[in-house]
């Protein structure tokens, strides 16, 4: 089953000069609540279909300095995997904090500290 897919990356206006009102207003609320340095701002976009228990995934070789994004499944509740979403889309209307929904994130393996693995870590 598919979730409900964002436009194209090429049918979103990207942005522009347009936009400075928007990105005055949002930098505002960032600095007033003191996470200027803690969250940006995406265009959101899809590139193919998702199922609804998929998100995107980062993971990265440092040395290498590559990082990829790819579709994996949500990890199962009590699994003992830790994923940090890093990035959200509002849905258009209801309670705000339970209205996000992840659309990608990382997987963490606290025995480094996520300082050198950057992927899903299996038994």
């Amino acid at each position: 089953m598919s979730s409900k897919r964002l436009p194209e990356l090429t049918d979103v206006k990207p942005l522009g000069p347009g936009d400075a009102a928007f990105l005055s207003d949002m930098r505002e609320v960032l600095v007033r609540h003191g996470a200027l340095e803690r969250f940006g701002l995406t265009l959101l976009h899809d590139h193919f279909d998702m199922d609804v228990d998929e998100l995107l995934v980062e993971t990265c070789e440092p040395e290498a300095r590559v990082l990829t994004i790819h579709p994996e499944r949500a990890p199962a509740p009590g699994t003992g995997e830790r994923l940090i979403a890093t990035s959200w889309q509002f849905s258009p209307e209801g309670d705000v904090v339970a209205g996000l929904v992840c659309k990608l994130g990382c997987f963490v393996d606290l025995k480094d500290r996520h300082r050198k693995t950057h992927q899903r870590v299996r038994d």
